[in-house]
């Protein structure tokens, strides 16, 4: 797959559920540095341990399998054993920027620096919706605001890569269109947590690419990564028992995202299923 001049090139995984994610990852992750020519991999690790939460096993991991960064959602704080490692200045662990409590955690990090000596720096930050989720943290959009100024401020023509984990499809759709109004650093705008792939990407104002949800890395074959029988009791009556991750037609989904970094502008996004 052959480059434009000054072309990033970012593969972005939506949710790794379970050890059945963890090696969809790792064989997604090799493809796309072999085959499809990219600059960077992201993936999102909050259900990286059994489908909930990741464990410090889960990231290095996922680090080993080739992540150059890794996100987190309402789950981070699942497993207390990974917030030091979040902390860490040297580990591109990702915590969202409206976590309540994680205010000493990261909530941003560096990707590796744009091929052919580009001089744009590339940054990832994470967001929590407010709609329909189990946590209320404080307001994604003035969060986003004041975290995406200052890094404009301290990293004057960075460019910005935003994931919104919430449920609500609008609340994506409009943080996204509310950061390309607002924001020049911010060139892409993607989903995640509902472990469901969607159909919509697309650029927004001609440079920001979007698309509303990743999907989910791991199985395929049950219900947003878990076995049919364990998600159907638990839903039908309302048993609380744990869920199995299944590795029925494992995948990884997400998104390749095109950047001109020097033009702080997207010139492609599209669904990725490796």
């Amino acid at each position: 797959m052959s480059h434009t001049q000054g072309e990033y090139r970012v593969a972005f995984f939506g949710d790794v559920v379970g050890r059945p994610g963890r090696d969809a990852f790792a064989r997604a992750a090799a493809h796309a540095r072999q085959h499809m020519g990219v600059s960077a991999v992201l993936v999102n690790g909050e259900n990286t341990r059994h489908g909930r939460g990741l464990h410090p096993e889960g990231y290095a991991a996922l680090r080993e399998a080739g992540a150059d960064a890794v996100t987190t959602g309402d789950h981070a704080a699942d497993d207390q054993r990974v917030i030091p490692i979040m902390k860490r200045a040297s580990e591109p662990l990702c915590r969202p920027i409206n976590f309540p409590g994680f205010e000493e955690a990261k909530a941003r990090i560096r990707l590796p620096a744009p091929p052919r000596g580009e001089s744009a720096e590339v940054f990832v930050l994470t967001v929590l919706g407010r709609v329909f989720m189990p946590l209320t943290p404080p307001d994604p959009f003035a969060t986003l605001d004041e975290h995406l100024s200052r890094l404009e401020e301290e990293h004057p023509g960075a460019v910005a890569i935003v994931e919104v984990h919430a449920e609500a499809t609008a609340e994506k759709g409009a943080i996204a269109w509310h950061l390309a109004e607002r924001h020049p650093s911010v060139v892409a705008v993607v989903g995640s947590h509902t472990h469901v792939q969607t159909n919509d990407a697309r650029l927004i104002a001609q440079r920001v690419g979007y698309m509303t949800d990743l999907g989910c890395t791991g199985g395929q074959g049950g219900v947003i990564g878990f076995d049919p029988a364990a998600s159907i009791a638990r839903l039908r009556d309302r048993e609380g028992g744990q869920l199995e991750p299944t590795a029925q037609q494992p995948a990884a989904c997400g998104a390749m995202i095109r950047i001109d970094a020097a033009e702080r502008r997207c010139i492609g996004i599209a669904p990725l299923v490796l």
